[in-house]
């Protein structure tokens, strides 16, 4: 009896609190006043809604460590508060006699093409307010159609290794998506297009399997085959992390004559997907330590990230990670000069 009682008092208690939540914003959108933000945090995304007058104009502008939101028409006392270390680490009003500026602070840097989704709702049955719906991620990515133009051609006798980690009983990292699966499509993306551009390609699978069911051996295996006439090796992974926050691509080496080639690598991936760069490392796997040529392993994306896996379920996106691997392979050779048609001399 007690217990019912005392759900009863909660049930009433959240009632009352959700109703005079209402009123107070209404009362404050009614005099002009912009309410604090409210946020959530929700799962590979934190929400931010800002609750507005009708008809309030707004102008988004990026900066290197967030956005900004200029607001015309409505006041604010200078407030500011924090959100989380994820996707949202602050947010801050400024006021001045035209409006409110405001900014939101966040751990990666946000675009037009990644970082954030910008809803804007207008007054409903639900709500009388105008709000602006804002989803912050690191793995937050616009994905445009792509037409990869064709590389130069490679020089003579230019060979490549191209190494899909893991395959057969190894599924590597397990989440939104397989492991084993995205890092083979990935690889005979770049396979075919460094093939079309005339360079000698070899992959250490083409399909569902491994080298060898000891994984020890396997990994040695797949690192014999990068030694000469190969002269490059790439090793292509998706990330995965516990807690599910990591997002964005990263690229690893580990002899000093590969960090040039993993630092193209990363650079062009990132030029290509827009995607977070979460930068260049140097770490002794087995697949980049026991190579005899300029080796990298490529982190593609997290398969443990709600949303870093949905962006690796795409086929545009691989593509254009794929287009990056091959446009930093063929940066590593030099041009091959054009012969010039010359004018065929009259018959004497």
């Amino acid at each position: 009896m007690l217990l019912r009682y005392y759900g009863k008092v909660q049930h009433l208690r959240r009632f009352f609190t959700v109703l005079l939540s209402s009123l107070v914003l209404s009362s404050a959108l009614a005099q002009g006043v912009l309410p604090v933000p409210r946020f959530a945090k929700r799962e590979g995304f934190t929400r931010v809604v800002l609750d507005l007058p009708p008809n309030t104009p707004y102008l988004v502008s990026y900066l290197p460590d967030g956005i900004q939101i200029r607001l015309t028409g409505v006041q604010a006392e200078a407030l500011s508060g924090t959100i989380n270390p994820q996707d949202v680490q602050s947010w801050s009003y400024l006021a001045d006699p035209e409006g409110v500026t405001v900014r939101f602070k966040t751990p990666f840097q946000v675009t037009e093409q990644k970082g954030l989704k910008l809803l804007p709702l207008p007054p409903s049955e639900e709500s009388a307010s105008f709000r602006l719906v804002l989803d912050f991620s690191a793995a937050m990515l616009r994905i445009d159609p792509f037409l990869p133009p064709p590389l130069a051609f490679f020089p003579t006798n230019s060979q490549i290794v191209l190494d899909p980690g893991h395959g057969g009983s190894d599924p590597g990292a397990v989440g939104g998506v397989i492991e084993k699966e995205v890092t083979l499509k990935i690889a005979l993306l770049v396979r075919d297009y460094l093939s079309q551009a005339g360079a000698l390609v070899t992959l250490t699978r083409d399909r569902d399997v491994d080298l060898s069911p000891i994984k020890d051996r396997d990994l040695r295996a797949r690192a014999a085959m990068g030694r000469p006439p190969q002269q490059y090796f790439v090793s292509i992974h998706v990330n995965s992390d516990s807690g599910g926050n990591g997002a964005g691509i990263e690229t690893w080496y580990y002899t000093p004559q590969s960090q040039t080639f993993a630092q193209a690598l990363q650079n062009r991936m990132i030029e290509m997907t827009g995607h977070t760069s979460r930068g260049v490392k140097r770490a002794p796997f087995v697949v980049i330590k026991e190579t005899f040529v300029p080796s990298a392993l490529v982190e593609v994306g997290f398969a443990s990230h709600l949303l870093d896996s949905e962006n690796l379920r795409n086929d545009v996106h691989l593509q254009r990670i794929a287009y990056g691997i091959a446009q930093a392979i063929r940066d590593q050779y030099p041009a091959v000069p054009i012969n010039p048609i010359l004018p065929v001399p009259p018959i004497p």
